[in-house]
């Protein structure tokens, strides 16, 4: 008989207070499924009204209010992780728990979770730092995806093309450059250097004179493409 069992690791949390409400958005915002194989699919909590409970519920996750229901084979609980601080949760669920069924405690989770909480802070500023840089770039940047969604703009772009950026995140980039909804937008007169990239994933530059005389560069990056517009008199002049 095949084993059907799941590669991904179910987890159940048991202890529904603040510190449950955390982990579930922090988790449901992706930064630690994106990581590793696992999901959070219950939580336990013998009062229904508190934050992770509550917030367990609205995510349509199953809450159960006895944690000796996370034994049960039909949930498919892989690892119990407690949330609750003291030994006798802990020590009752190592004694009750079927053999195929994990339990982490309060104090081992609490030091990955605060690791992972630094590693988080660092991604933060370096994102923040990186803001700060491309929107002191004179030259507008954009990161579009492959399938031509613009990603992300620095501020010189939303300033002199008069979007803010609600308007243009999200919105395919020959929407915003050439205002038309074909996404064929190659001519005997344009050759879009995105295309160019998606095509042979190598570095591309056309120049546009309908768009103020700029030259359009686009360039692969892990899965995304960097565009960077140069004013062609501003180079221009610069080279002389």
């Amino acid at each position: 008989m095949p084993d059907n069992k799941s590669s991904v690791i179910n987890i159940a949390l048991v202890g529904g207070r603040t510190y449950c409400r955390e982990v579930l958005e922090k988790t449901n915002l992706g930064f630690i499924d994106s990581e590793v194989s696992s999901r959070i699919i219950a939580v336990a909590d013998p009062n229904p009204d508190t934050p992770g409970m509550a917030l367990a519920g609205k995510l349509g996750l199953k809450t159960v209010s006895d944690y000796y229901e996370l034994y049960l084979p039909e949930n498919h609980v892989d690892l119990i992780i407690i949330l609750a601080p003291g030994k006798a949760i802990l020590k009752d669920i190592l004694a009750t728990k079927p053999d195929n069924i994990r339990a982490m405690s309060y104090e081992t989770f609490e030091i990955f979770w605060k690791a992972i909480g630094v590693q988080e802070q660092k991604l933060r500023e370096r994102n923040e730092e990186v803001e700060t840089i491309l929107n002191g770039i004179q030259d507008f940047i954009l990161v579009i995806s492959p399938d031509k969604e613009i990603v992300e703009v620095n501020e010189t772009f939303l300033h002199k093309m008069g979007y803010t950026s609600e308007e243009v995140i999200g919105r395919k980039c020959y929407e915003i450059f050439q205002r038309e909804n074909d996404p064929m937008c190659d001519s005997n007169s344009i050759k879009c250097p995105l295309s160019q990239v998606i095509r042979n994933k190598r570095y591309s530059q056309q120049v546009f004179v309908n768009l103020l005389d700029n030259a359009i560069d686009a360039m692969p990056n892990k899965g995304e493409i960097g565009i960077n517009v140069k004013n062609k008199k501003a180079m221009h002049i610069a080279e002389r």
